[in-house]
């Protein structure tokens, strides 16, 4: 998984992140997501984008970030008890895509 970000200077802010993931090919990609997914409420998510790679070369998995998605969504709940501003799933689906294979 690659994530890019800028971070600003105010500490208010959050950090703007792109994630692009040729998730499916290695157990560490799924798992990498949902890390980042309990983290989500520090960045402001621009792209959750499924990629192909030199070992995925043809099926961008999209379905797999989704999926990781409704499992966030059934313990976001949780997540707000100790914290807000986690993004709901439809702001997640809104920003998930699949990139050229």
């Amino acid at each position: 998984m690659l994530t890019t970000g800028v971070n600003t200077l105010s500490g208010q802010e959050k950090s703007r992140v792109f994630v692009l993931t040729d998730i499916s090919n290695e157990p560490d990609d799924e798992e990498s997501l949902v890390r980042f997914l309990v983290y989500s409420n520090e960045y402001d998510i621009e792209g959750l984008v499924a990629t192909t790679s030199t070992w995925l070369r043809s099926k961008p998995r999209e379905d797999l970030i989704r999926r990781q998605i409704y499992a966030y969504d059934l313990v976001r709940n949780n997540l707000l008890i100790h914290k807000n501003g986690f993004p709901g799933k439809e702001q997640l689906f809104a920003v998930t895509a699949t990139g050229q294979a």
